[in-house]
């Protein structure tokens, strides 16, 4: 089968600029895990990051775990 997507997985991608601050972009990560999260009903989302990405989501996480939990 070629192609088949699951037609219940919404998939939300933010890219973020390797070079740029990692603490500068937790509000941009902030906003976009909330817009994922009440367009999906207010239900928790689920983040898949790589690389740089990885390093924003870590910082995200230790910065508040009780924000991150929330998401």
């Amino acid at each position: 089968m070629h192609g088949h997507v699951c037609k219940c997985l919404r998939v939300h991608a933010c890219v973020f600029l390797w070079w740029s601050l990692v603490h500068s972009l937790l509000g941009e990560l902030d906003d976009l895990l909330e817009k994922a999260s009440f367009l999906n009903g207010g239900s928790r989302v689920d983040v898949v990051a790589h690389s740089f990405g990885g390093m924003v989501v870590r910082s995200y996480i230790s910065k508040d775990p009780g924000r991150a939990e929330e998401v």
